[in-house]
């Protein structure tokens, strides 16, 4: 879902369009998307922040494919895309919102799918990608201007509840392959 996402998201954003997008930050030193202005506008470098979401994209797609060959490996048949999404791309705060939400919704499912893994290096692979997972969220967290840290712990939502929740955002439009939680066991008797 999140390889879709951003891969048709930056096909319908350019850098420009982030300019005049997005009222955040301005590219400063460092790896921060920006500071604040004197005057106290806020700017946004385009070009950084449309590179920024391509790095991003760039990830999920590793995870993606990374975790099909893992369940191809464990003889399991991976998640295929699906047909159709709904994504609203009507404008630049609407795709990063929706960002935020898939980021934030990825944290919660892999630390709640954490408990179903008992293979000390399957849990390795998906403890490194929920800290990047986490670190996308705060990106974007800190883009629409949301709380970065509101708790000191993540959320962990069971595998069903994810799946339910971003049924319920009607993003997913068509899908062949039925949407559910995948069964464990994720790595058992390894």
């Amino acid at each position: 879902l999140e390889k879709a996402f951003y891969r048709d998201g930056l096909a319908a954003f350019t850098a420009a369009d982030f300019q005049s997008g997005l009222r955040v930050f301005r590219n400063g030193s460092g790896d921060m998307p920006g500071t604040l202005e004197k005057s106290g506008t806020l700017f946004v470098n385009g070009s950084k922040i449309r590179s920024d979401i391509q790095r991003v994209g760039e990830h999920e797609e590793a995870h993606a494919e990374d975790l099909s060959g893992l369940l191809v490996s464990l003889g399991a048949t991976p998640v295929v895309e699906c047909e159709a999404y709904n994504f609203d791309f009507t404008s630049v705060e609407t795709f990063m919102r929706t960002a935020q939400l898939l980021e934030n919704t990825g944290v919660a499912a892999y630390v709640g799918a954490a408990s179903c893994i008992d293979n000390a290096d399957y849990l390795r692979v998906a403890a490194s990608i929920a800290t990047v997972e986490a670190r996308h969220a705060t990106y974007f967290d800190l883009m629409t201007s949301n709380t970065v840290f509101p708790s000191p712990y993540d959320l962990a939502r069971p595998m069903g509840t994810t799946v339910d929740l971003v049924l319920a955002t009607g993003i997913v439009e068509a899908c062949a392959q039925p949407m559910g939680a995948p069964q464990p066991p994720f790595g058992r008797g390894e």
